[in-house]
């Protein structure tokens, strides 16, 4: 963004308008991306209680947060 302005404001320098056209669509397509790739990750977790979960069925992205309970902290500064 910073270069198509500085050639908006400055003719010399900046990027050109179709290549900064380019820019924003890989940024779009990489960030849409992102977004299905999170989704779909999230999708395809099987929910379940972890109580009834034995040691091989445990969850593999918990790492060392498995079988943790939850806690809430408030700090006040």
């Amino acid at each position: 963004m910073w270069l198509y302005l500085a050639g908006v404001s400055v003719p010399d320098r900046g990027l050109p308008s179709g290549w900064y056209l380019v820019a924003l669509a890989a940024r779009l397509v990489a960030v849409i991306w992102l977004a299905v790739t999170v989704w779909r990750t999230a999708w395809r977790r099987v929910p379940a209680d972890i109580e009834d979960l034995t040691p091989e069925e445990t969850d593999p992205l918990a790492g060392p947060l498995e079988r943790v309970p939850d806690a809430l902290l408030v700090k006040v500064v």
